[in-house]
């Protein structure tokens, strides 16, 4: 059930990955799928470990006020990849600002 709705959730993104022209480039819909999916693993990761890291069930308190804070959390969780994009792009660019004007 779970891996349905995240499926039906990415759906929309992961069809912006369909090509439209005859080369395919997956790197876009890696990027789209991971800063996509990255609240709803963490989500599940940590509901997932939970009894297992600290040897008692998972009450309804600690559920619904985690599902608060994965909540607060998604769009930092959201933005995370992309902020590493524009780093990234950022220290590529700088590199090659210092070799032109270092000519």
């Amino acid at each position: 059930m779970v891996v349905t709705l995240l499926v039906f959730s990415l759906y929309p993104y992961l069809q912006k990955c369909v090509p439209r022209s005859p080369v395919f480039h997956p790197v876009p819909c890696v990027a789209v799928f991971i800063t996509n999916g990255a609240p709803v693993v963490v989500t599940l990761l940590a509901f997932s470990l939970y009894p297992y890291l600290q040897k008692e069930p998972l009450s309804a308190a600690k559920a619904f006020s985690s599902l608060a804070l994965f909540d607060i959390l998604s769009l930092p969780l959201h933005l995370f990849p992309l902020i590493v994009n524009v780093i990234i792009n950022g220290k590529v660019r700088w590199a090659g600002v210092v070799r032109h004007v270092g000519k």
